[in-house]
C-alpha cells in the first residue's frame, strides 16, 4: 500500500520541562552601582598609615573641596582633615593633582566571599595624587617631625677649654713629656670672642628653616654667615 505524504502537514514537537540548577545563578555579577561614580588617588605613606588600621563604621575620615574657576578653567580641589586626635602629627590639607583628564573603562568590584557574590560596586570617574599643601601648618609639621628624626638616641658633651678632660698619661711618660715638650711650638690660644659659640640643634634647624622662607635659594658661604655656625655643624644638622 502506497503512503502519502501531505506537504501542508507540519510536524509535531513534543515539548519537555527542562531542569536548570540553582547553582547556576551564583557568583552572577551585581551591576547595581554602575551608576555610583567613585575616585581613585594615591595617598602620602603617612596618611595612608593614618587610614590602614581604621576599624570605626560611619567615620568621616575629611571633606574634599572643590573650587570652580570662573573663566572657565580647571577645578581646584582640596582634601580637609576631620578634626581628630589621630591627625595631630601630620598635615591637615592636601592637593589633588588630577592625573589624566578622561577615565575609560575603570570600576571598582566589590566581593563577598560568604555567599560568593561579585558586585560593580562604582565607575571610576577620577585619578587623583594627593600632596600636603605648603603652608604654615605644613611648615610646623615639618619641622617637628625634622627635629624629631634628628634627636640622638646617644648625646655628645663637649668640654670647655677650662674643664678636666681626664687625659691619661701611661707611668714614667711624665718625664719624657716634660723634657721635650719645649722643643713643640704652641699654637697661641684662641679667646672666647674669637670662637663661634654653638647653639642647639634645634635653634640651627629654626635657623635654617627661617632662611629658606626668607629666600629660596642660598650659597653655603652665605647660609653659613646667615645661621653664623661652623660648616660641620651646618652639614650634620
Amino acid at each position: 500500500m502506497d503512503e502519502s505524504f501531505d506537504e501542508d502537514e507540519k510536524p509535531t514537537i513534543e515539548q519537555t520541562d527542562i531542569a536548570f540548577d540553582d547553582d547556576e545563578d551564583e557568583g552572577d555579577l551585581d551591576m547595581s552601582g554602575v551608576r555610583q561614580e567613585a575616585w581613585i588617588a594615591k595617598l602620602p605613606s603617612f596618611l595612608f598609615e593614618k587610614w590602614a588600621d581604621l576599624n570605626e563604621d560611619d567615620l568621616e575620615l575629611a571633606k574634599v573641596q572643590v573650587y570652580s574657576d570662573p573663566f572657565g578653567g580647571p577645578d581646584q580641589y582640596k582634601l580637609i582633615l576631620s578634626d581628630h586626635e589621630r591627625y595631630e602629627d601630620i598635615p591637615k590639607e592636601y592637593e589633588l593633582d588630577v592625573i589624566g583628564q578622561q577615565m575609560h573603562s575603570n570600576y571598582c568590584f566589590c566581593e563577598d566571599r560568604n555567599i560568593n557574590s561579585v558586585s560593580l560596586s562604582s565607575t571610576v570617574t577620577g585619578n587623583f595624587n594627593i600632596r600636603p599643601s605648603v603652608n604654615a601648618d605644613y611648615s610646623k609639621k615639618l619641622r617637628e617631625r625634622t627635629l624629631l628624626a634628628a634627636k640622638p638616641e646617644r648625646t655628645i658633651r663637649f668640654l670647655e677649654e677650662n674643664e678636666n678632660r681626664g687625659a691619661y698619661v701611661p707611668p714614667g711618660q711624665s718625664t719624657v713629656v716634660d723634657k721635650f715638650s719645649s722643643l713643640v711650638p704652641k699654637k697661641p690660644k684662641v679667646t672666647m670672642e674669637q670662637k663661634t659659640t654653638r647653639i642647639p640643634k634645634n635653634e640651627l634647624i629654626d635657623s635654617l628653616f627661617g632662611a629658606f622662607e626668607k629666600f629660596a635659594y642660598w650659597t653655603f658661604k652665605g647660609l653659613k654667615d646667615y645661621v653664623k655656625q661652623p660648616e660641620v655643624i651646618i652639614i650634620v644638622a
